[in-house]
């Protein structure tokens, strides 16, 4: 994966971590995969696929989990894809 799609990916949980007050410590992975996974299908050419991505991860999350969590982030966000990061800095 290119390093903008880390970039995204941070901002992605970000935006989100400050948008929702009452986010529980223990959905912070799959916080981090499903925003992963947006940033990838931003960002990417030929994005990994979702299954790959949960292999990865040991199936520590659940591809329904990710996708629910995917379409309230990005309501959440207002599907607003587009900010400045450190790397258009650096």
């Amino acid at each position: 994966m290119w390093p903008e799609t880390l970039y995204v990916t941070v901002g992605i949980i970000d935006k989100t971590l400050m948008s929702w007050k009452n986010f529980k410590k223990s959905d912070l992975q799959a916080l981090g995969i499903t925003a992963l996974h947006i940033a990838g299908k931003y960002e990417e050419i030929y994005p990994p696929e979702l299954k790959t991505i949960l292999q990865v991860i040991d199936n520590a999350v659940t591809r329904d989990q990710v996708c629910n969590l995917e379409s309230q982030i990005l309501q959440v966000l207002d599907f607003n894809m587009v900010w400045p990061s450190i790397l258009r800095f650096m």
